[in-house]
């Protein structure tokens, strides 16, 4: 996530909904301060899983058609 210089860093507690924002660019963080998703101007992608080897199961929830879409990903950790 270096190339996220101009992202928000928003830390979302454990067990309380948070509203998002279609225009917004956010570094999504639990409560212990570590990324966990990124909230790119209606793109929600939220890293489910690490998985074996250098692979990570990520949600992508995009709002941004109609109707919205969710999709389960699986991606090469980023060193």
């Amino acid at each position: 996530m270096d190339s996220a210089q101009d992202f928000k860093r928003t830390r979302i507690p454990f067990g309380k909904p948070i509203k998002i924002s279609k225009t917004s660019r956010e570094i999504l963080l639990n409560d212990y301060g570590k990324p966990r998703g990124v909230l790119d101007r209606g793109v929600l992608e939220i890293q489910v899983k690490k998985l074996g080897g250098e692979k990570r199961e990520v949600l992508r929830i995009n709002t941004n058609v109609s109707p919205a879409t969710i999709e389960f990903l699986l991606e090469d950790i980023k060193a």
